[in-house]
């Protein structure tokens, strides 16, 4: 096919302001914004490689005090007029690995949300829920979004959620792609800029592996949403006390609880430690209605995810 003009699709950056920021999000700020999310897209085009020119972002003054954001394949600095059959698919891969629901910023916030900070730690088929929805991990986006100049890059895109935006879509050929709102802005959170602890207050259902007693009373658990291994402090005294009278269960029982998880600002990853605040029941898996163990705790509020 011969070629006839330079590629490009419309891409669209929603900066939805917060009520209590009436005057706006600085101009600076938001050329810094897309200025990040250009890189994203550069970080994307590195890991992607091999192929001929590569996706950014074009950016053209349309109307007087707007801008006009494009998607185009460019090489050597310029805008490259190729067969729109190869590189139309390009570019909507490319969008898909930045902002599709399993891409880099997605992953970015699952990922730290469930304590994984190196890409070997996700394993094949692990779905995570989180509020937004599922997101599918794969080793090969994690390698992007566990690199810390990916997640600089993304936390720059974010910078208007820290000044008075409250939520940020990104909508490619009228499709939503990605939204970001402010509340879960410390998700992506470089390591490098953390705080020395984050909290995580969640309920969640456990699967028992093993019991372990010995020093720090680590229990061994997965989590049924991300299949994720992981060791738990049991610190419920209501459900220690019942163990102690007598209360007894087996490998893979269920175990509904309340868990805490502190991440600790480490060198270059994130330890998470998580204990069990409250047990909510414990049940055979073979008798699901028929729990062994019922503690509902009321007036509590959780932040599920």
């Amino acid at each position: 096919m011969t070629p006839t003009e330079p590629v490009t699709t419309e891409l669209v950056v929603r900066y939805e302001l917060a009520p209590n920021a009436p005057e706006g999000i600085p101009v600076r700020i938001l050329a810094d914004s897309l200025t990040g999310l250009a890189d994203v897209f550069e970080d994307v085009n590195v890991g992607l490689g091999g192929r001929k020119g590569r996706v950014d972002i074009e950016f053209r003054a349309s109307n007087r005090g707007s801008v006009e954001c494009l998607l185009a394949v460019i090489e050597a600095g310029r805008l490259i007029a190729m067969d729109t059959t190869t590189l139309v698919p390009y570019v909507k891969l490319v969008m898909e690995r930045v902002a599709g629901p399993d891409g880099v910023i997605a992953t970015i916030a699952a990922c730290r949300k469930h304590g994984i900070s190196r890409p070997e730690e996700v394993k094949p088929g692990m779905v995570i829920e989180n509020r937004a929805g599922r997101v599918q991990l794969s080793e090969e986006v994690a390698k992007f979004a566990l690199e810390k100049s990916t997640q600089e890059d993304v936390w720059k895109f974010l910078d208007p959620l820290k000044s008075g935006a409250e939520a940020v879509t990104l909508i490619h050929e009228g499709e939503v792609y990605q939204r970001v709102e402010k509340e879960d802005l410390d998700y992506y959170r470089p390591v490098d800029e953390q705080q020395e602890t984050q909290d995580l207050d969640e309920r969640v259902t456990l699967i028992v592996l093993g019991l372990h007693f010995e020093g720090t009373n680590q229990w061994r658990l997965r989590d049924i949403r991300s299949n994720t291994t992981m060791g738990c402090k049991m610190a419920d005294p209501h459900f220690t006390q019942a163990i102690r009278e007598g209360l007894t269960f087996a490998h893979g029982y269920l175990v509904d609880v309340r868990m805490q998880t502190t991440v600790e600002k480490g060198k270059g990853s994130s330890s998470p430690s998580r204990e069990i605040v409250h047990v909510y029941s414990l049940r055979d898996p073979q008798r699901i209605d028929e729990p062994l163990y019922s503690n509902p705790e009321e007036g509590t509020t959780l932040r599920l995810v």
